[in-house]
Order: structure tokens, then C-alpha cells, then sequence
């Protein structure tokens, strides 16, 4: 009975430091990160998700990985592999919205993979249909493989058309009675 009692208190110690282990192997990478030791912060991202593959933090530490990849490295293709695992593997996290839409705005824009760009958007819209970015996706999709001046153009005829049909909607002001 000594030993099951004592035996549940190691249990119990050794499960709480899992936990802050796992917060301090993060917040060491996000310290890296804010003394822009990229590629330091790096390795701290992925020894948070070697050492705790299916911890609370896996998902943010793939979204890390792949925004350094993205803005630091300029490295668009090991961004997109981070953007798609943490969809692949994490797909209703908080961030993976986001990681979906990169992945099709870095294949449109970076890349030039309109083909790709366009599979992502669409998955994208299919996943997340309601997220934040979903009018910045359709926008894309309908703006794929444009020029700035094609978009402009586009966009120009669309405001002209629109304009006619809400003057029509327009009603005029009704005088309040007793005025």
C-alpha cells in the first residue's frame, strides 16, 4: 500500500512538470523569436512538437514555424509544409484558417502555382466557409492568375454596374407626421 501511495505521488509530480516543460520549451522559442534568433526559435518550435507531438501547444508551434518560414527565411515552400500539416493535423484549431488561407496565398503569390493556389482556396472555402477570410478567398479565387490592372479593371466595371442597381433601391426620405 506504501509503495501504490507513493507511487501516485511521482505519478502525479511527473504530470505536472510534463505541462511546464512543454510552457517552457515554448516560451524559450518565443524568446528566441523576440531576439530575432530565427533560426534558434526555429529548432525551439519543432523540439516542442517533437518532445509533445500531441500537446496543447503543437498547433501553435507548426503556425510559428511556418510564419518564420514565411517572413523571415523566405522560405515559401517549408511555410506551406508547416501551413498544411497543422491543417492536415489540426484543422479545427484557432489558427488553421488562417495556415489554409496562406497556403493559397503564398501559391498565388509568392510561388505562382495558380493551379495549387486555386485547390487551396477552394479547400479552403470547403473547411472554413464562415471564417473571417473566407470574402478575401473568394476574391482571390475570382482574381487568379490576374495582372493589377486586369483586377482594376474588373473591379471598376463591377462598381459601375452596382451603382445604377442601388440609386433604383434608394427611397426617399418619408416626411415624419405632424412635421
Amino acid at each position: 500500500m506504501k509503495y501504490v501511495v507513493l507511487f501516485s505521488v511521482i505519478a502525479l509530480a511527473l504530470a505536472g512538470c510534463t505541462k511546464k516543460a512543454e510552457k517552457e520549451l515554448w516560451q524559450s522559442a518565443v524568446e528566441m523569436q523576440k531576439r530575432n534568433e530565427v533560426d534558434d526559435a526555429i529548432q525551439g518550435y519543432l523540439r516542442v512538437l517533437e518532445e509533445y507531438p500531441n500537446g496543447k501547444l503543437a498547433p501553435e508551434a507548426l503556425y510559428a514555424i511556418g510564419t518564420l518560414y514565411q517572413n523571415e527565411k523566405q522560405d515559401k515552400s517549408k511555410a506551406v509544409e508547416f501551413y498544411q500539416r497543422l491543417v492536415r493535423e489540426y484543422s479545427d484549431h484557432a489558427t488553421a484558417p488562417n495556415a489554409a488561407f496562406m497556403i493559397g496565398f503564398i501559391y498565388h503569390n509568392d510561388l505562382k502555382k495558380v493551379e495549387e493556389a486555386r485547390r487551396a482556396y477552394e479547400e479552403f472555402l470547403s473547411k472554413y466557409p464562415s471564417s473571417t477570410m473566407a470574402e478575401s478567398a473568394r476574391f482571390e479565387l475570382a482574381t487568379l492568375g490576374k495582372s493589377p490592372e486586369e483586377i482594376l479593371r474588373q473591379q471598376e466595371a463591377k462598381a459601375r454596374t452596382e451603382k445604377p442597381a442601388a440609386a433604383k433601391n434608394k427611397r426617399a426620405p418619408h416626411a415624419m407626421p405632424g412635421r
